[in-house]
C-alpha cells in the first residue's frame, strides 16, 4: 500500500540520518552557561533567579520579535549567547527597555487593581500587549501612513504587501478591511482624496464584499467630482444590505441630480 511505503522511506530515512544528528550534537563546541550572578540589574530583583531571569528576557524578545543584540552590546558571530556584554548600558535601546518595564510595572500594580473588576493574574499587561511582535508598536494604517509621507504612493502599497505576505495570520496587524479604510479616511481629512482612493480600491480588490468599503468609495468619488462613479458604487452597496434607507435616499439624489 502507498502509507506502508511512506511509513517504511520514513523509518529508512530515521536510521539513516539519525547517526548522522546524533554526530552534529555530539561535534558541537561546549556552550557558555549563564553566570551565577547578575550585575547591573536597576529595575529587575538584584535576587532573581537564573531560570526566571532567562523568561523575563525571553518575554521581551518574543514580545518585540528581537533577539538579544536589540538591546544588549554583542555579535551575532558569538559561540554562545551568553559570550555577549549583558552588563553593559551603551545601547539607547536598553535604557527605553528599564522605562517601559517601569511603566509595566506600575499599570499592572497600581492602576489594574483600580477597575471596577478586580485585577487576576490573566488581567495583565505584558510586552505583547502593545507591541505584538513590534519594536514600535503601530495600527496597520500608521504604518503606512508614516511610509506613504516619506516613499509615496506606490512604496506604500507595496509595502501593504509585504506586511500581508509576512505578517498575515499573527497578531501583528491588523488585515482586516478596517485599515486600508482608516488609511483613506486620514488622507481625505488632510485633502488628498485622490491617494485616499488608491487605498481604498485596493481594500476591495481584497475585501469586493466590504459594505464600508464601498460607501467610502462613492463619498470620496463625489468629493472628486465623479458622481457617475459614486452612483455606481451606492448601487453596489445596495446590493450587499438591499432596502437600507440610507444608500435608497443617496440613488434618488444622485438621480435626481443626474438623471
Amino acid at each position: 500500500m502507498e502509507i506502508d511505503s511512506k511509513f517504511m522511506r520514513g523509518l529508512f530515512a530515521c536510521a539513516v540520518l539519525w547517526p548522522v544528528v546524533l554526530w552534529s550534537v555530539a561535534a558541537q563546541p561546549a556552550q557558555a552557561q549563564p553566570p551565577e550572578e547578575f550585575h547591573n540589574l536597576k529595575v529587575l530583583p538584584k535576587d532573581i533567579s537564573k531560570d526566571e531571569l532567562i523568561e523575563t528576557m525571553r518575554g521581551f524578545s518574543m514580545g518585540l520579535g528581537v533577539r538579544c543584540l536589540y538591546c544588549h552590546v554583542g555579535s551575532e558571530e558569538a559561540k554562545s549567547v551568553w559570550d555577549n556584554d549583558f552588563v553593559s548600558d551603551d545601547k539607547p535601546a536598553k535604557q527605553t527597555a528599564r522605562m517601559m518595564m517601569q511603566m509595566m510595572r506600575e499599570i499592572n500594580r497600581s492602576h489594574l487593581p483600580k477597575l471596577d473588576k478586580p485585577a487576576t493574574e490573566l488581567l495583565k499587561v505584558s510586552c505583547a500587549t502593545c507591541h505584538r511582535r513590534q519594536t514600535r508598536p503601530m495600527r496597520l494604517s500608521q504604518t503606512l501612513a508614516t511610509t506613504l509621507e516619506t516613499e509615496g504612493v506606490e512604496a506604500t502599497v507595496a509595502r501593504y504587501h509585504e506586511l500581508r505576505e509576512e505578517h498575515y495570520g499573527s497578531d501583528a496587524y491588523d488585515f482586516s478591511d478596517r485599515s486600508l479604510r482608516e488609511l483613506a479616511s486620514t488622507l481625505s481629512k488632510s485633502g488628498r482624496p485622490e491617494d485616499a482612493l488608491v487605498f481604498v480600491r485596493l481594500n476591495l480588490e481584497l475585501y469586493p464584499e466590504s459594505l464600508r468599503s464601498h460607501v467610502t468609495l462613492a463619498e470620496l468619488l463625489l468629493e472628486t467630482g465623479d458622481k457617475p462613479g459614486a452612483l455606481a458604487s451606492y448601487e453596489r452597496a445596495l446590493e450587499l444590505v438591499p432596502g437600507d434607507e440610507y444608500l435608497i435616499g443617496k440613488i434618488e439624489e444622485l438621480k435626481a441630480v443626474n438623471p
